[in-house]
């Protein structure tokens, strides 16, 4: 596992701000202030011992606890390590050079290169109302539109911009605040200079630096935010090297369409930005500016050179056109001094280096980029009259239409052909969407008889929680006060423990499968290893009944809410409870963890949904609208979706990320009792008082199917590891087994 530097996070802002004036280092002489970061203040000074007194750029840091390190020692030496680093980076013209760094009483100083130019945040949007560090990523303020560039000037920001991120990124270098006030336009050559490394984080020992090595770090950062550019793993203190890449893809969004990107919704459907209404781009920069912002840094482009390599094959094919906005004059009074352009040094630069040609990769990567834009564009997004048999219609022929796109199919076609060929195909299996409306609406009303599997029976009272196993087993718990574990392929129970549950269990599985917790009457917790059935801790903290569990993906952390309003964090190694949250006013009805281990959801009788970090157990969101008793919430497993239902009769789709409501669902005639998304996140199973299971779309809303069996409610849904089979518990004392529909999958 890779070692981390990260000086910022020991060094902050003094608490006695040097003066104007004052004599830094016998040489340094303060002149002016620029500004001031999260973590120090950074001045203006001229070198009083070169000729001519030329400026530079001093910023002064601090130990913020000397506490939290082993001794000063410690401090000086991830100061000196954090200056080794901007010396570096600084053998690249783009970037300033490091002139010089001091300690003075205990406090830290780096003295950087002054920049004449202007930042491109002067270019682009110029903000009205708050700033952009006061708003939170969860709200958007409506911003006016600003100048929009040309693609051609969009292609050559990301071209020199990604160059430079391409050498930090080399060095094992997270930028973590690239945003258009620290892309500064060189008034001697016009260059974009990249600044303001004071955030950057270090990555040592890193043998294969990339995206998800980094992601792996067990680690937590100081979160850097600057909204609108920041993306979410990196609000959570986990950045990877594509942080940098999806803040540069929203400046270049910002350029396209003159909005500032808190402007922008994102897609519920594929957790995008919502952005090309707003302006006519080329499909294929558009397709790279996409992949550059995915909210999941997964699927997002893993290094600053492959999307160079997209680049390089878009850019000939972009014709050159005038800038729409009149180029900047020079500033009458310009904040940042002149520098000469540095000659090449020994090390190759970044930018130097000869980009292969991989026509048939970049081709076969945007052709399936192109496939994926046209599935979305045909995908309905509101429901009708004719839903259900259309999208079914439409599905068909779009399944048939990815075989024949298959990029091993393809590969050999130039991009003219294909988009050929795609008319072509697209004009003739569009055309008959829509048709045999009614059989088909006809054959897909309830047919629970073809999707259930079998009905497992064995328990002797109400079955309140079942939960699938790593494995695909299901465990069961149940008022007859036993836990039950099925096999599903044997239709019987294969275990049974009777010492954990009580009128009203909760049940969760760790991932692996090996770890079972359940909740009895007694408001106590029991975790028992599956494999032997012994019991390994008994976790007592609550006051009332405890009403919903779960495990963090690692398996190192149970949660469990409660109707006595609480929250709490237990260390599931130890048995320690670590964090108890409160902020909920009524009991707190049930939970989920986030796939990603970082957001805990709780549901509430207050009618209110509420969003905590995990590790910090910082309050982040609430959300309303029920206007009843929550019963259920669920996090969809790609993190950008919330799904609450209540006892108001309805089910509530939200955008995780940014609070907003995205549908209401209203189906079931009773309260909703449970909900899950299916592994892929395009499907959602409700349970709830009218002894219904149903099936929705979550992306359109559009209700799936309705299964019907149960003679009582059902209070637990499931759906398996592999997404083929539904599992719902009644109050009638059986679990049934349902098979997914696949003629409603999302293709």
């Amino acid at each position: 596992m890779p070692t981390h530097v990260d000086i910022s996070e020991n060094l902050s802002i003094s608490i006695q701000p040097v003066v104007l004036d004052q004599l830094l280092d016998g040489r340094y002489q303060v002149i002016g202030k620029l500004g001031r970061g999260g973590f120090g203040e950074t001045y203006i000074a001229q070198d009083t011992r070169r000729p001519g007194h030329p400026k530079c750029v001093v910023k002064h840091l601090k130990p913020l606890s000397t506490a939290e390190l082993d001794s000063l020692d410690d401090i000086r030496r991830l100061f000196s390590k954090e200056a080794e680093t901007l010396e570096k980076l600084g053998h690249h013209d783009q970037i300033p050079r490091l002139l010089a760094h001091f300690e003075k009483d205990r406090e830290f100083y780096l003295v950087q290169e002054f920049i004449k130019g202007h930042p491109l945040s002067q270019e682009l949007l110029i903000e009205h109302g708050s700033s952009p560090e006061a708003a939170t990523p969860l709200h958007k303020e409506p911003q006016e539109r600003g100048d929009r560039w040309s693609e051609s000037q969009v292609i050559q920001l990301l071209e020199e911009v990604l160059n430079i991120l391409a050498f930090v990124h080399e060095h094992g270098i997270i930028h973590r605040d690239i945003k258009p006030e620290n892309i500064i336009r060189r008034q001697q050559d016009q260059r974009l200079v990249l600044i303001d490394f004071g955030a950057v984080k270090h990555l040592q020992n890193t043998s294969a630096k990339s995206s998800e090595n980094i992601a792996r770090q067990s680690d937590v950062t100081v979160a850097i935010n600057s909204a609108g550019y920041t993306p979410i793993e990196q609000i959570r203190g986990r950045p990877c090297l594509n942080s940098d890449i999806y803040a540069l893809g929203m400046i270049c969004i910002q350029a396209l369409t003159g909005l500032h990107p808190r402007s922008f919704e994102e897609s519920l459907h594929v957790a995008e930005v919502l952005w090309t209404q707003q302006a006519q781009v080329d499909p294929e920069l558009v397709a790279i500016l996409t992949t550059m912002t995915r909210y999941n840094w997964k699927d997002r482009y893993q290094t600053a050179t492959e999307v160079l390599q997209d680049l390089q094959q878009l850019a000939p094919s972009v014709p050159e056109v005038a800038p729409t906005a009149p180029a900047l004059p020079p500033a009458a009074n310009p904040i940042y001094t002149p520098t000469k352009v540095r000659p090449a040094p020994t090390q190759p630069e970044a930018s130097s280096q000869p980009l292969p040609d991989l026509f048939p990769a970049s081709e076969s990567l945007r052709t399936n980029r192109r496939t994926r834009e046209t599935e979305r564009s045909l995908t309905p997004t509101q429901n009708s009259e004719s839903g259900q048999a259309e999208q079914t219609s439409l599905n068909q022929r779009l399944r048939q239409l990815k075989v024949l796109l298959k990029p091993k199919m393809i590969s050999r076609l130039t991009g003219i052909g294909l988009m050929l060929i795609g008319a072509t195909i697209f004009g003739g299996y569009l055309s008959g969407a829509g048709s045999s409306r009614n059989i088909q609406t006809a054959e897909l009303i309830e047919r629970q008889d073809e999707q259930l599997i079998t009905t497992l029976t064995g328990h002797s009272s109400m079955v309140t929680a079942i939960a699938f196993n790593a494995d695909g087993n299901i465990a069961s718990a149940s008022t007859d006060k036993t836990i039950k574990v099925w096999d599903i392929t044997l239709g019987h129970a294969i275990q049974t423990l009777t010492e954990g549950s009580g009128e009203s269990p909760a049940i969760a599985t760790s991932t692996d499968g090996k770890l079972l917790a359940s909740s009895s009457m007694g408001n106590t917790i029991k975790v028992w290893n599956l494999d032997s059935g012994e019991l390994l801790h008994t976790l007592r903290g609550h006051t009332w009944t405890i009403s919903a569990i779960a495990m963090s993906p690692d398996g190192q952390t149970l949660v469990s809410s409660s109707e006595d309003n609480t929250i709490k964090i237990w260390d599931l190694e130890t048995g320690e409870l670590v964090k108890d949250l409160k902020g909920h006013t009524a009991p707190t009805t049930s939970m989920d963890i986030s796939a990603d281990g970082w957001l805990l959801v709780g549901g509430s009788a207050d009618n209110t949904v509420k969003v905590w970090s995990l590790p910090t157990g910082e309050l982040l969101n609430q959300f309303r609208g029920h206007s009843a008793e929550v019963h259920a919430v669920a996090i969809s497993p790609n993190g950008a979706t919330l799904v609450s239902g209540s006892a108001d009769n309805t089910i509530k789709v939200w955008n995780l990320h940014s609070g907003a409501l995205i549908n209401t669902l209203s189906g079931h005639l009773d309260e909703v009792y449970t909900v899950a998304v299916s592994p892929d996140s395009q499907t959602l199973v409700s349970g709830g008082a009218d002894n219904r299971v149903k099936l929705w779309n979550l992306y359109t809303g559009e209700p799936l199917y309705t299964f019907r069996g149960h003679t009582s409610e059902v209070h637990s849904v499931s759906i398996s590891p592999d997404g083929q089979t539904i599992a719902s518990g009644s109050w009638d004392r059986t679990i049934k087994l349902w098979r997914m529909p696949q003629t409603h999958s999302l293709p």
